[in-house]
């Protein structure tokens, strides 16, 4: 009876877990307002009429546009991270992640401001064998790499003050 009763707890913490996940993915969909973008086309008219600038359209300053972060997996992990010159932040994440979707802006904004700063993403679904060798249990996993070792490291979400420190900024 006590393994069965151990074995309800354990599923109920699990279900816990993934409302908390769940929620916080959706206050940061309504925090970024993901769901309020603009549509392709909306920006049309703009592009073809010429009057699409940074201020105008809203779209311009994608992360994607003015992103300073890399991407790494198991296949370029070791030239990304390891065989760099100089500190290289990891945020192993997954994009199911709520706090993980969370930290992304902040990332974003460390970067955009510390251009010297390498920040480098891992997708724990996409690189399981970097996740296993740095035992990555729980995401976001934040590792700080200098020389090839993890110097320092921080799991759950980071402020940005907690990443300046974890940089040396």
């Amino acid at each position: 009876m006590r393994v069965y009763r151990g074995r309800v707890g354990g599923l109920l913490i699990v279900v816990c877990i993934a409302c908390v996940g769940y929620l916080a993915w959706q206050a940061s969909v309504k925090q970024t307002g993901l769901e309020e973008k603009q549509s392709v086309a909306d920006v049309r008219p703009q592009v073809e009429q010429g009057s699409h600038t940074q201020k105008d359209n809203p779209m311009a300053e994608s992360p994607t546009n003015t992103s300073k972060i890399e991407h790494a997996d198991d296949s370029n992990f070791r030239q990304q991270v390891l065989e760099a010159d100089g500190p290289v932040l990891v945020d192993f994440y997954a994009d199911w992640c709520g706090p993980c979707r969370m930290l992304g802006p902040v990332l974003e904004e460390l970067a955009r401001e510390n251009p010297g700063a390498r920040i480098v993403k891992v997708d724990v679904d996409r690189s399981p064998n970097a996740s296993v060798e740095y035992k990555i249990e729980a995401i976001p996993a934040l590792r700080l790499f200098r020389d090839g070792k993890v110097v320092s490291q921080f799991d759950g979400l980071a402020s940005k003050a907690e990443l300046r420190s974890m940089l040396g900024l």
